[in-house]
């Protein structure tokens, strides 16, 4: 009994049905050895770096922190009023502590993520 032998595997790089993509595609993006795995494996989707969240303005990045200790009576009532704002807890409290700098001010200084509005008052 002879043998017949296998069809070569397609190279991933010239599969056709990547043919009509354009060439900045996620698909043609990856690597051909990452694209041979997908194929074997049935992944519909290319593996991609650009899942998440998308890309915000770096102006607007959050790049201090800031930690709190709580009393448990505290932290109890902050969680309940940002639940029912619909609100994360980090979210919530930066805006109170957003609000109680510009009522102390006497004016809005800072806007809803915390940046000044024009330039820093002179203290």
């Amino acid at each position: 009994m002879v043998k017949k032998p296998k069809p070569p595997k397609p190279d991933p790089d010239q599969d056709p049905k990547f043919a009509h993509l354009p060439d900045n595609d996620p698909f043609k993006l990856e690597s051909p050895a990452h694209r041979a795995m997908r194929h074997r494996h049935g992944f519909p989707f290319p593996i991609r770096a650009s899942i998440g969240r998308p890309l915000i303005d770096p102006a607007d990045l959050r790049s201090e922190r800031f930690g709190f200790r709580l009393h448990p009576d505290l932290m109890a009532e902050a969680s309940r009023l940002s639940r029912l704002e619909g609100l994360r807890l980090s979210i919530f409290c930066e805006r109170a502590l957003i609000a109680a700098v510009n009522q102390k001010v006497g004016s809005e200084i800072l806007d809803a993520i915390g940046r000044y509005k024009a330039k820093p008052p002179k203290r």
